[in-house]
């Protein structure tokens, strides 16, 4: 049977980030076993602050310096010494914050796969006075030099883009919101100073 894999990691991973480790189970736990795959198993294990993770059958594994190659080989090798013919799927979620004019703002997990209407999307998408066209990345607190709204429209991944393991994705309000919350503001006040007088 071939390996399957699926990773894109350009970066090292960092404390927080989860690796999802799927593999067919074999008939038994043997390597000289040479019976049949009988089900899937997911397991999803997070980084931890030492940077390791504890991968299933095999112990802990030191993930902090190791590219997305060295890790793929690492687990297959890991594996090999349990199973005849390991089959398994690898895939990194990198732990980004998606915030401002989204539905529900906050931490999220995402496959450097996706893109950023992907990302946007498991936020519950944008709201109604949330500016798409000028969609930031912030690392750091300093903005990204990315044309973001370009990306999107080529639905470029995340990984083409460059967005790493704790990026911001901002979506800003339409400047047209902007001028009508400042337009009440005017108003409520001259309708205090009105009412004061």
């Amino acid at each position: 049977m071939s390996l399957a894999l699926l990773f894109f990691c350009l970066f090292s991973l960092l404390p927080g980030d989860a690796v999802v480790i799927k593999f067919r189970q074999p008939t038994a736990l043997s390597k000289s076993d040479v019976g049949h795959y009988t089900y899937t198993v997911q397991d999803t294990v997070f980084v931890e602050g030492d940077t390791t993770v504890f991968i299933p059958f095999v112990g802990r594994l030191k993930v902090g310096n190791l590219d997305g190659q060295e890790l793929q080989d690492s687990v297959y090798r890991l594996y090999s010494n349990y199973f005849l013919r390991p089959v398994y799927n690898i895939s990194v979620l990198y732990r980004i914050y998606i915030v401002g004019e989204v539905k529900r703002p906050g931490e999220y997990y995402v496959d450097f796969y996706n893109d950023i209407w992907d990302a946007i999307g498991k936020s519950g998408g944008v709201t109604s006075s949330g500016d798409i066209k000028r969609v930031r990345i912030i690392r750091q607190g300093k903005e990204m030099k990315i044309d973001v709204w370009d990306a999107m429209k080529q639905r470029k991944s995340l990984e083409e883009i460059g967005v790493r393991s704790r990026d911001i994705i901002e979506v800003p309000k339409k400047r047209t919101a902007i001028f009508k919350e400042v337009l009440d503001i005017v108003w409520k006040i001259v309708l205090i100073w009105a009412a004061l007088r």
